[in-house]
């Protein structure tokens, strides 16, 4: 064999094998050149926000979540008896206490509802019985998933 058969073959494998793994190495140590810190509402926005990323993370989800940054979590007077709203453009989560007042879960499962929006683009799910993505919820029934939220993470997550 020639040596520049034997040139050629190596290059061959460099940019089969070789070239892919450099690239994946260098997105792992890639850092935004423009970070920046989400704004919130409060403490317990920051906190659900924080559990919600550590979730993604631990059922296998945690870059769907690098790539996106989500600019505000905060609350607002939304209309049409919506509790929560989310935009991707721009990177925005509000969420209505009026009407949930100060349930503890009720503002969770709300916010843990358009974080799955945001971050892992998930659907309003009209044909279960009770879970996170349900299009419109209950108080009694964000009280059933947020002492039961590990076994609706699994059901959101799977």
């Amino acid at each position: 064999m020639s040596k520049e058969k034997v040139l050629l073959r190596v290059f061959k494998y460099f940019i089969l094998i070789l070239f892919p793994l450099i690239l994946l190495t260098y997105d792992g140590l890639y850092k935004n050149p423009y970070p920046h810190e989400t704004v919130f509402g409060d403490e317990k926005l920051k906190v659900i926000h924080s559990e919600f990323i550590q979730d993604c993370k631990r059922f296998g989800y945690g870059g769907v979540v690098r790539d996106k940054d989500l600019l505000i979590m905060d609350y607002g007077k939304l209309y049409s008896g919506y509790v929560g709203l989310t935009s991707h453009k721009p990177k925005l989560i509000l969420i209505d206490t009026t009407i949930m007042g100060s349930s503890k879960s009720f503002l969770y499962v709300v916010a843990y509802h358009e974080l799955a929006h945001f971050y892992l683009r998930a659907k309003h799910d009209s044909s279960c019985d009770l879970c996170i993505m349900m299009p419109s919820i209950s108080l009694v029934e964000t009280m059933k998933i947020y002492y039961n939220m590990e076994q609706y993470k699994i059901k959101l997550f799977k």
